[in-house]
């Protein structure tokens, strides 16, 4: 997809996270990775990631992340005890919205680019 783009062009993609906490939840403590019809467990779903897993994706496409969006389900917030909440915010996503540009030829990647790529504890 990435050979469709101009350098300098921009890539929108939404993602769902494989970290999102009910998922995580029901395979932990039930033992289910049960499909669904829609969600991070859609039926049509072929492959999984977490964010990590997806800048990774990114950048293999030869596409520098500029921008991560999380999309929350505000709805299983009240499931994370809320000690944790905040050290949990990789697990509040159902999926997160990527932004990435197409590296112009030549151009360099900073060392610095897979740095943040690794996901905190907390903020």
């Amino acid at each position: 997809m990435t050979s469709q783009l101009a350098p300098g062009g921009q890539l929108l993609a939404s993602i769902p996270n494989i970290r999102f906490f009910p998922v995580l939840f029901d395979l932990v403590w039930k033992g289910r990775f049960t499909y669904r019809g829609s969600g991070v467990l859609d039926a049509t779903h072929l492959r999984f990631f977490t964010l990590f897993e997806m800048k990774k994706l990114f950048e293999s496409a030869g596409l520098e992340v500029i921008d991560t969006y999380p999309l929350i389900d505000r709805s299983t917030l009240r499931k994370i005890p809320y000690w944790c909440r905040r050290r949990l915010k990789e697990f509040r996503a159902a999926q997160y919205v990527l932004v990435g540009r197409h590296r112009r030829q030549g151009e360099y990647r900073s060392s610095s680019a897979m740095e943040c790529v690794q996901p905190t504890d907390c903020e």
